[in-house]
């Protein structure tokens, strides 16, 4: 409901001045209430091996276990890429009494990108790579990495583009077939959106969820919907199923986000279908093991699961944003990967170096 909140708050056309932002941002500006508590983030030594070679997969499995002994810890979360997970599990497996107290978990970045994929792969062909490139979106030479989700950044603003416009034209033929008596409630509604775009804060957007027009709205909205998915034309229920993509690709993001755990699983388990349907083979294969394993928490790990539920499976990079955890996976790539790209790097292991009294860089 939190989506269609901002979809018709964007559309308000009183206070022709006030601004709605897109999806991130209002959720940033409607988390107002929340205790941000900035994660500490340290960078391990590298390994000088090949990420393929299950030697490198059993050494970080070792020195994840030499961590947990060193600081005395129950359980130590270890976050992969699909590609080194399936390295990291077939150890695991085969040395479970060795590996005890490790959680070995699957990067949520990484299946994001997967997720887009998928998105490109059904509705790429379909019209949405000519929309994006004539609407000029995206780039046109830009287009077929964003639909396989390689330009991340390009393709999430993509995704959010094309789920507010036909989100928008969903509604407005969605209100033409009510009645007048239904109308009523419509009228209602804009008038408590309309103080949720005066002020844009946690308590106005709770207050408005929980009025009763709201809830009523969404039931009539949610029954039009359901009526197209059944009787509607095939093209209608082709371009539905791109709304529900979209709308699991911002739970995902939304979970991981507020660090909502129950949430993000929910999400994981809604995934698994597509990518059977879409032959991601190595996904299909070891996200039903993982949800598994995540799923038994509770039981097998439970401070473990507590910290989970509390947020912490995902890392608060910054200290001003409360709309700001991210993947961990995610968090590798614009910490130490980015920094290993670049001169600072290069400066710092020669200073390291040159103290230890190494003379090669």
């Amino acid at each position: 409901m939190k989506y269609l909140v901002w979809i018709e708050v964007r559309k308000l056309r009183t206070h022709p001045l006030l601004l709605v932002p897109g999806w991130t941002g209002f959720f940033i500006k409607t988390r107002d209430n929340i205790v941000i508590i900035q994660s500490t983030i340290g960078y391990l030594d590298t390994l000088d091996s090949p990420a393929t070679d299950l030697k490198t997969a059993y050494e970080v499995l070792r020195r994840g276990c030499e961590i947990k002994e060193t600081l005395n810890l129950k359980g130590v979360a270890c976050v992969f890429d699909q590609a080194f997970y399936t390295k990291g599990m077939e150890i695991f497996w085969k040395n479970k009494a060795q590996f005890e107290g490790l959680v070995m978990m699957m990067g949520g970045f990484h299946l994001l990108m997967t997720i887009m994929a998928i998105i490109g792969a059904r509705f790429g062909d379909a019209g949405l790579k000519d929309v994006a490139v004539q609407s000029e979106v995206v780039a046109d030479g830009s287009i077929d990495s964003v639909l396989n989700g390689k330009h991340y950044n390009r393709a999430i603003r993509l995704h959010k583009i094309m789920y507010e416009a036909p989100s928008q034209l969903l509604i407005q033929e969605f209100e033409h077939t009510l009645s007048e008596n239904d109308m009523e409630i419509v009228r209602e509604r804009k008038l408590q959106l309309e103080q949720l775009k005066l002020n844009l804060c946690y308590d106005e957007l709770e207050k408005v969820l929980n009025i009763p027009q709201v809830q009523q709205w969404e039931n009539l909205f949610q029954k039009y919907v359901d009526d197209l998915k059944q009787n509607g034309s095939d093209m209608a229920k082709f371009w539905l199923s791109y709304l529900e993509l979209c709308e699991l690709l911002l739970d995902l993001i939304f979970a991981t986000r507020t660090g909502n755990w129950e949430m993000y699983l929910a999400c994981i388990e809604a995934v698994i279908p597509w990518t059977f349907a879409y032959d991601r083979q190595n996904y299909s294969r070891y996200l039903m093991p993982f949800l598994d394993d995540m799923r038994s928490l509770p039981t097998a790990m439970p401070e473990v699961y507590d910290a989970f539920v509390a947020g912490h499976f995902s890392v608060q990079m910054s200290k001003n944003n409360p709309f700001g955890q991210n993947e961990a996976d995610k968090t590798i790539e614009n910490t130490i990967n980015r920094d290993c790209r670049g001169v600072h790097w290069l400066q710092y292991e020669f200073c390291r170096n040159t103290k230890l009294g190494s003379k090669q860089l």
